[in-house]
Order: structure tokens, then C-alpha cells, then sequence
């Protein structure tokens, strides 16, 4: 129904992830509906692809104000919901709308009072991408002893799910004792 406030996604992405990006990617959604959402509410899916955080299955752990609709980093036909401000919220068992990550609903209905919370700007930048398994990151050396960095970072970010120019390698040069 036109109208509905909130947008509440079911989410594997981590806390971390989504205020790097600006906001929650990769949905699906009803643009009729969601132009009139103000609020995202994020659940916990603890058992998605990508690394997810410490919040139990279902639990709801993110409110915030919506500030737009942008195509996603990975994937333009679907959309970011963009947000400005943010707030920690812990609702055990918040999600119960089945399989579709993506349900509309009243901030109210949710018992989220948005005047009480403790919100905070959102400020978009460099994120350490969660790896879902660890051992997927190990670097092989060329036997021929010619590291190529560019192709280092392409094979990461496909093992990763991101794009490319999402990592950025640091090299901190030490003198050995």
C-alpha cells in the first residue's frame, strides 16, 4: 500500500558494509512503494553471502533515514537505499515476512519510536570488505617471481563479490631485525 514508511530489508551485509556504502544494495523493489519510504529498518541474514555481523538470525540492528534510491555498486538494476543518519536498534525476531528480503511496512507497526533514538550522520567512504571465508583470500606467487597488483586485485575482488576498485591494497615496509 502507497504510503507505507519504512523499507525493511533482510540483510546479510554487515553494519560496516552498509555505512561504507551510504545505505543497504542489491534490492528489488517497488519504486511506487519505496519513494514514500522516510526509514530503512535492516535485519540480520546470518546465513547469506556476504560476511554478516555478531547480530543473532532475524534480529533487526539498523534504522535509518532514507535520503534516495541509487542504482547499486554491482548490479544497476537493482537499487541502494541510500541513507543519511543512522541508529544502532537490537529487536530480537524482527524479521518473520518469509523469503522475499524485502518487506514495507509503518515504522509505528515495528514499535521504533524514531524521536528516540540516537542518531548518527552516515559519512560513506572505505570499507574492509568481510571475507565469508578466509581461506579464499590466500595470494598465490607467480613462479616466474613478477607479481602482477592488478591482476592480484581482480582475482580478489571476484572471490570477494566486489568490484575492483572497492579494494585497496596498503604495503607497510618494515626493516627486518
Amino acid at each position: 500500500m502507497a504510503g507505507q514508511d519504512t523499507i525493511i530489508t533482510f540483510t546479510s551485509r554487515s553494519l560496516d558494509e552498509i555505512l561504507a556504502t551510504g545505505g543497504s544494495q542489491m534490492w528489488v523493489l517497488r519504486e511506487s512503494r519505496a519513494r514514500y519510504a522516510k526509514y530503512l529498518v535492516c535485519a540480520r541474514h546470518k546465513y547469506g553471502d556476504h560476511g554478516g555481523g555478531p547480530e543473532e538470525h532475524k534480529s533487526g540492528f539498523l534504522l535509518g533515514k532514507i535520503s534516495g534510491l541509487a542504482p547499486a555498486e554491482e548490479d544497476a538494476s537493482r537499487y541502494l537505499i541510500k541513507i543519511s543518519e543512522w541508529a544502532a536498534i537490537d529487536i530480537p525476531d524482527l524479521w518473520q515476512w518469509g523469503r522475499n528480503p524485502v518487506h514495507y511496512a509503518n515504522l509505528d507497526e515495528l514499535d521504533i519510536d524514531p524521536d528516540a533514538q540516537e542518531w548518527k550522520p552516515v559519512k560513506p567512504g572505505k570499507r574492509a570488505v568481510e571475507a565469508p571465508n578466509r581461506k579464499q583470500l590466500a595470494v598465490v606467487a607467480p613462479t616466474d617471481g613478477q607479481l602482477n597488483v592488478g591482476q592480484v586485485i581482480r582475482d580478489l575482488a571476484a572471490k570477494l563479490g566486489v568490484s575492483a576498485d572497492a579494494i585497496e591494497i596498503t604495503i607497510h615496509a618494515r626493516k627486518s631485525a
